[in-house]
């Protein structure tokens, strides 16, 4: 029958103390005891390490408490070996990179929450956006306005976009062990969003600029049909040269002061908003 390591311990130490071995026996016994006693403390040690090792990996999304027990091993393996032994020296290493993924861990946490409230940001200044554009195609709002507005909104969105880059710029420059390709790719994103930024800015002048242009087309394509018609029915003799020119000029003059009204508007509003931007210039100048 196979003795454990601890039976066989005690076997020896009872034979020594009935000092039933001299001279070089005695000495030989005593190096056997001490062996088994060093290997049975190692057993009991490496299984000690290997149940933090368990638990370490138990808290694989525990960034915190993954380091609390790579400090601990640290420590014993320190203790058992010296802190200058080989294995102290590889459970500091160990030690750092547990670090270092935890801190991955948490930058990565953090960059999570920081992106879910830059995209809701950005999907209210989106609907915001289409409901300017819905108003201006309905002609519920002024050109004037809807610039003004509409380059606000653009403004927004762009210091967002520009406050998220810039701190992971920032993050990247205070790790020393980030990738320069990153930074470089950061960087290059920055120049990319105030090159769009622009491009918005001109494309919101643009469509107020067309919307006016269509508010124009539509009015003389109304005004050439309802002559088309009036010529057409006195070809027809449906009505009088007389009674055809009348009903002509009604028609005409509806219709330009319906588009003067809309144009003036236009105009008026425009005026307040340069008027009210001008006088909080000076304001603030002030």
């Amino acid at each position: 029958q196979e003795f454990s390591k601890a039976r066989e311990l005690e076997f020896w130490n009872a034979k020594l103390a009935k000092s039933e071995a001299k001279g070089a026996q005695e000495f030989a016994l005593e190096k056997k005891i001490a062996d088994l006693g060093l290997a049975i403390n190692k057993e009991a040690f490496d299984t000690e390490l290997a149940g933090l090792k368990e638990r370490e990996a138990e808290f694989s999304k525990s960034a915190a408490a993954r380091v609390a027990l790579a400090k601990v091993e640290a420590q014993k393996i320190g203790a058992a070996y010296g802190t200058i032994s080989p294995q102290y020296e590889t459970a500091l290493n160990h030690l750092v990179t547990v670090q270092r993924e935890a801190n991955d861990q948490m930058k990565k946490a953090a960059e999570e929450v920081a992106s879910a409230q830059e995209k809701k940001s950005i999907e209210v200044i989106d609907a915001d956006q289409k409901g300017l554009q819905t108003q201006l195609a309905n002609h519920l709002i002024s050109s004037g306005k809807f610039i003004q507005e509409a380059d606000a909104l653009e403004n927004a969105r762009t210091a967002i976009l520009k406050a998220g880059i810039e701190k992971r710029i920032a993050a990247q420059m205070a790790d020393p062990t980030a990738s320069p390709t990153e930074l470089v790719t950061l960087n290059a994103q920055l120049e990319n969003l105030e090159t769009e930024h622009q491009a918005k800015l001109t494309a919101i002048q643009q469509k107020a600029t067309a919307q006016i242009q269509q508010l124009q087309k539509q009015e003389m394509t109304l005004i050439q049909d309802q002559f088309a018609s009036t010529i057409t029915s006195m070809m027809k003799g449906t009505e009088t040269f007389g009674q055809g020119m009348k009903k002509m000029l009604q028609d005409m003059i509806t219709d330009v002061v319906s588009f003067l009204t809309k144009w003036a508007i236009q105009w008026a509003e425009t005026q307040l908003l340069n008027l009210v931007s001008a006088k909080t210039t000076n304001v603030q100048a002030a």
